[in-house]
């Protein structure tokens, strides 16, 4: 029987365990023969089994066009003796009672009835129950009770239907599990008057009292943790546990103590290779799961608490993958000890399980100068691949269930050195043993951060995280930089690759600095790895002032190969409260604000201010958006009178411009548009602009075919102020129109007239973003040397080494940065992190559409 604990020091181990986590990605496990193989039929789906009053086992098997029934009475010979056809599908489930076989397709509302008295020689067809109101996916008959429960998926009206088979040709509808007990239902399991429901989309399981099948009532609905689809279920006899399965990718198979349904808990769980599994069925001490790809999985569930792979059988050797193809079902209720898996593409598989029971382990990993336990340590068998992790106490329980004759489990943590365990393999043994780690040599990682004059750099913040299969997520530590621009991190686990990787190490961006970074950083033992910073001001603030902080990527985008640095301030993160004497620090006096979707009181007087401080300085602002202008006129805004020198006249509904004569941005013949999809398409009431008399607004754009101004520009000679105003969002521009400008085309035009020497060399929307990558320093180099390049905005980028045949080195960077400066380390190994051989090697930086490369020499 299931939680069969085997000494009082067992017992006392588990008292101590709460939950582990699940026991993953496994291999390795065997202990299933094959016995036969059939393969009738185009595709397949479910299996079930029958056992005539004769003694003669059959299997009988889903296909696309029918049913097939195997007799397996010799497992070895196992031979087709009925084929009952049916309507063509890809869904076809089956269970028997009595002398009778039920069959439902997705394909049809009806069930056939198929008499299998008449086995070896023929089975017949003999009824249609014509009741369901939708195509039945599942059926689950309570043989002792003669009910047959019929599950109606994405039914919401009668999800479960519940019929009498008293007269088992004539089954009789006795129930409907519809509105008010339930709106959606997959699979269902029944006995001793409880009914359970997997509620498919709802994703949680419905139990419900059917001691009178006519009026069913919902006892308790329970919730899943992080829920997938919740699938199927099995319980065992003595109803005290449940196994579950959701369908879904990355989701466990479930082990549930559910002897007090007010107290449910969820005490073990499982999940195979493929990663993706479909239904669990429980005999004795076993669970028997038909696992996709991963074929059939077996597990010893004689402690619910630490189930433990001791069978498999892969159906489906072409890949493992979390796909719906491979073991669709299986049937391990056979007399004659056999099992029975279904495969989609493959069709009947009958396999024998050697009965082997797992050898498990308990115990603890702590802590080998505090005695502590040790949280979330990794305990590993290596033989199988079975991974699970201790509690917070440091508790753990795992095992193996394979043929080894030895099995070594490896516990680890990290800032630990990892250690090793062997045992004698031994089928239903249980061990308890104390794992003590102690700490990993440590080294730390120090630099100084400078301003551009060289001053050292307080006050700011650098961070370092650390990448690890260890831990549960990635560490992220942080430094504030002393008054010297010091700033150190000590106690640093030594770089030892998936256990202990350093991936990024930088400096946070702080107005009007950009953020800087160097990667792959290496920690080694009893040393200082050095990194230094040098802050650079950005050359353009982009204020994203939308209300949600959208459309940064279209003028990012727009920016990308200008080569300048851009520093974004949010609004909705940052506040209103611009640093606009800070600007002054600006490379080159530059701010782009844009409004997005804000459509009342767009631009605050705080936001007003700030940019008339800017203004006053010579800044130069380039000013975009729809209902800007319309709610500073509703204001009386001075800032739209006094520096934008414009009124308000109202909204247009026309979506194209044309350039203004004698428009430093703009030319007569030069058209603009701002709608279509290559935009943001976001436009519903552009502004209509008019320059003040006297003023120093000029028009740049009219809306086509009128008079009305859409855009102009202002020059204040006292000052040298520019400002470029746009009564639309600039993000509206599509990048691909090729006879109106693009939005990179528009932004170069907006930066020359702000006296910005850039170049976009190709304005077509293909064109690649133009990243730098400087050559490598030292080079040649040896061990290690350094490659910086830059990114004007954020972007997934990868950074490989290559060897000059086109192989594949080393990965050193793949995933979204930041715009900025970022610096990396070689140091000339291999993926495996093994030395490199000397000789010439590429670096290849590449983002979507755009690859640059540097040769570099490594000398031994």
């Amino acid at each position: 029987m299931l939680a069969r604990l085997q000494s009082p020091l067992v017992a006392l181990s588990l008292l101590l365990l709460s939950l582990s986590s699940p026991c993953l990605a496994q291999s390795g496990i065997a202990n299933v023969t094959l016995l036969a193989h059939l393969d009738n039929h185009q595709g397949y789906s479910d299996c079930w089994g029958y056992r005539a009053p004769d003694g003669r086992e059959y299997a009988i098997l889903g296909a696309w066009e029918g049913t097939s029934i195997i007799e397996t009475t010799d497992p070895a010979n196992a031979v087709e003796r009925a084929f009952i056809p049916g309507p063509f599908s890809q869904w076809r489930d089956m269970k028997t009672y009595q002398q009778y076989l039920y069959v439902v397709n997705e394909s049809s509302g009806e069930m056939q009835i198929i008499d299998l008295s008449g086995l070896p020689q023929v089975a017949t067809l003999v009824a249609v129950y014509p009741g369901f109101a939708s195509e039945p996916h599942n059926i689950y008959i309570d043989v002792a009770a003669g009910v047959l429960y019929g599950i109606e998926d994405f039914n919401a009206a009668s999800p479960v239907r519940i019929l009498s088979l008293a007269d088992p040709v004539r089954p009789e509808e006795r129930a409907i599990l519809g509105p008010g007990l339930g709106t959606d239902a997959h699979d269902a399991f029944a006995q001793n008057g409880i009914l359970y429901v997997a509620e498919g989309v709802n994703r949680t399981m419905g139990f419900f009292d059917v001691s009178n099948p006519a009026a069913p009532r919902l006892l308790r609905r329970l919730n899943f943790p992080n829920a997938g689809y919740v699938h199927s279920s099995w319980v065992t006899p003595d109803q005290r546990y449940m196994i579950t399965a959701e369908e879904t990718a990355q989701r466990t198979l479930k082990l549930w103590d559910i002897q007090n349904l007010n107290d449910i808990k969820l005490v073990g769980e499982y999940l195979g290779g493929s990663q993706l599994a479909h239904n669990p069925f429980m005999l004795g001490d076993f669970a028997y799961i038909s696992h996709y790809q991963s074929g059939l999985k077996i597990i010893d569930i004689a402690d619910p608490r630490a189930p433990i792979e001791v069978g498999s059988y892969d159906t489906h050797p072409q890949n493992e993958q979390p796909g719906f193809a491979g073991a669709w079902g299986t049937y391990p209720y056979t007399q004659h000890g056999v099992v029975y898996v279904s495969d989609i593409q493959a069709g009947l598989f009958v396999v024998k399980f050697n009965g082997r029971r797992s050898h498990r382990v308990y115990g603890a990993v702590r802590d080998a100068a505090t005695n502590s336990g040790i949280n979330n340590a990794r305990l590993k068998v290596v033989e199988s691949g079975t991974i699970t992790h201790a509690t917070a106490t440091g508790a753990f329980a795992t095992g193996y269930g394979g043929e080894a004759q030895r099995f070594s489990l490896e516990a680890s943590a990290f800032g630990y050195s990892a250690k090793s365990v062997s045992f004698t393999t031994a089928s239903a043994r249980n061990d308890t043993v104390t794992i003590t780690l102690a700490p990993a040599p440590a080294g730390a990682i120090a630099g100084t951060v400078r301003l551009p004059a060289q001053e050292p750099a307080a006050g700011h913040t650098v961070y370092l995280r650390v990448r690890s299969e260890l831990l549960q997520a990635p560490i992220v530590y942080s430094q504030i930089t002393d008054a010297q621009g010091h700033y150190r991190f000590d106690n640093l686990s030594i770089s030892d690759g998936p256990f202990a990787e350093y991936d990024s190490l930088w400096l946070a961006s702080r107005f009007p600095y950009v953020s800087q970074a160097w990667h792959n950083v290496s920690v080694t033992a009893g040393t200082t790895t050095t990194r230094d910073f040098q802050l650079q001001a950005a050359d353009i603030v982009l204020v994203n002032d939308d209300p949600l902080a959208d459309y940064s990527e279209y003028y990012r985008g727009a920016l990308a190969g200008t080569g300048l640095a851009i520093y974004e301030w949010q609004t909705a993160s940052y506040g209103s409260n611009l640093p606009v004497t800070t600007a002054a620090q600006l490379s080159s006096r530059t701010m782009i604000w844009f409004t997005g979707d804000a459509s009342t009181a767009v631009l605050s007087r705080a936001e007003q201010d700030s940019l008339a401080r800017f203004l006053d300085r010579g800044g130069r602002l380039f000013l975009s958006g729809q209902n800007l202008a319309q709610s500073l006129f509703a204001e009386n805004s001075a800032f739209l009178r006094d520096y934008l020198h414009l009124e308000y006249l109202g909204n247009t509904n026309r979506f194209v411009l044309s350039g203004a004569a004698n428009s430093p941005i703009a030319e007569s013949a030069s058209l603009l548009a701002i709608s279509g999809m290559a935009g943001a398409n976001n436009q519903v009431s552009p502004d209509v602009l008019q320059p003040v008399t006297g003023g120093n607004a000029r028009p740049a754009f009219t809306y086509l075919n009128a008079t009305e101004v859409g855009a102009v520009t202002v020059a204040n000679a006292g000052n040298d102020a520019k400002i470029v105003f746009f009564g639309f969002g600039f993000e509206a521009i599509p990048s691909n129109n090729p006879r109106t400008l693009t939005r990179p085309q528009m932004m170069q035009r907006i930066l020359a007239w702000f006296d910005l020497a850039v170049t976009v060399a190709d304005q077509s929307p293909s064109a690649p973003a133009e990243f730098r990558l400087e050559q490598n320093y030292p080079n040649p180099f040896n061990p290690e040397t350094t490659m910086q390049f830059t990114l004007p905005y954020a972007a997934a980028v990868s950074l490989k080494i290559y060897n000059l045949n086109g192989q594949l080195v080393a990965t050193l960077i793949s995933g979204e940065l930041a715009a900025g400066n970022h610096r990396v380390q070689w140091q000339g190994r291999t993926a495996e992190g093994r030395p490199a051989a000397s000789g010439v090697y590429v670096c290849r930086l590449q983002t979507e559409g755009s690859t640059l490369q540097r040769k570099l020499t490594l000398l031994r």
